[in-house]
């Protein structure tokens, strides 16, 4: 039987005492909140192993609280809610969440997630720090400091100045355009070049701010009726957008920072800067400069591997070239194409 706590913060008293009574049953320590400042005040009393938090509550609505509870350390959260954009997902993950499920909730899914959830955290405590967790928790501290409501009027005006409404239907197609190779970080820009002819760029340090810009961005063009190409970051590509291509408008949104520098001419650059509270993004400088200099330093080292196994595999295909009879091939080859009645 399960034994680990479980916070559960929602305003309605009676899905609280309906996920009291099931997980009891299933083990759980069940811990209940029904605002968020009671939601807060018993995560600190009670150190849960998980919380499932709602969003819309009075007093302190549940990003505000997951945002707190990621400020204090690593405890796994999943978001429980009405709400269903993209948008409120990314939102809510990008602070912190691990996980969201919109009600109503099927009991079942539930519990096979919180399962989920618990076992990863437990693994990832024991984990050694891997260049995409450290980026992963700088983005996170970057979103705390995040004012997302004047990144959707940004993104609003935007779109509206740049794309205007088509009688077609969204299409997206997916292409990486930046790697992590045996030669460093690399960012295609003549990939980019190809496809458009006007940038906008932005300079995002740490990649909250601009992943949110581009999720809104993504949902307009495709409301909009525009084929898109979504370029998704190559260490965390399940996730995380770095870039959109809109070929009709030969037009790019594209995230700059030090893992992928963009070096274009004549550029509309936009500084994430301005969507954030300087003040308490200052809180994590720490944390951040160990983060960047930490992540530099693995990547550093993935590329010195990824270069020392293409120099193996080069030596390796000499061998083979010297070893192999491609005359012998290409006779075997040409029985092969006779048999099928290929020539």
């Amino acid at each position: 039987m399960a034994n680990e706590k479980i916070l559960v913060v929602d305003d309605d008293t009676n899905i609280c005492e309906l996920l009291r009574l099931y997980l009891t049953k299933e083990g759980y320590q069940v811990t209940v909140a029904n605002d968020g400042e009671e939601g807060l005040e018993k995560f600190n009393q009670v150190k849960p192993d998980m919380v499932l938090l709602d969003v819309m509550m009075p007093k302190m609505d549940g990003l505000e609280v997951c945002r707190r509870i990621r400020k204090a350390g690593n405890t796994p959260v999943m978001m429980l809610t009405a709400k269903g954009e993209t948008f409120d997902k990314v939102l809510g993950l990008e602070l912190g969440a691990d996980d969201y499920m919109v009600k109503p909730v099927d009991l079942d899914e539930l519990l096979l997630r919180i399962g989920a959830l618990l076992r990863r955290a437990k693994i990832a405590s024991s984990k050694r720090l891997t260049a995409g967790s450290l980026l992963l928790d700088s983005r996170r501290a970057e979103a705390c400091s995040a004012n997302f409501d004047k990144v959707r009027r940004y993104v609003k005006r935007l779109c509206t100045r740049v794309m205007p409404r088509t009688e077609g239907i969204g299409s997206e197609e997916l292409r990486l355009l930046s790697a992590v190779t045996p030669k460093g970080e690399m960012f295609y820009q003549g990939t980019a070049q190809a496809l458009a002819d006007k940038f906008i760029v932005f300079r995002d340090d740490y990649g909250a701010v601009s992943r949110l810009l581009l999720e809104l961005i993504r949902a307009e063009a495709l409301t909009r009726g525009y084929h898109i190409i979504t370029c998704p970051c190559a260490m965390h590509p399940e996730d995380k957008i770095d870039h959109i291509l809109i070929p009709e408008l030969k037009l790019a949104f594209l995230t700059d920072n030090r893992w992928h520098p963009v070096h274009l001419p004549s550029v509309q650059a936009v500084r994430c800067t301005r969507f954030l509270d300087r003040e308490n993004l200052a809180a994590y400088r720490a944390r951040l400069r160990f983060n960047e200099r930490a992540a530099a330093e693995l990547l550093e080292q993935a590329s010195a591997l990824m270069a020392q196994a293409k120099s193996c595999h080069d030596e390796l295909e000499t061998y083979y070239r010297a070893a192999v009879d491609f005359g012998k091939v290409d006779e075997a080859a040409a029985e092969c194409m006779e048999m099928f009645g290929l020539k």
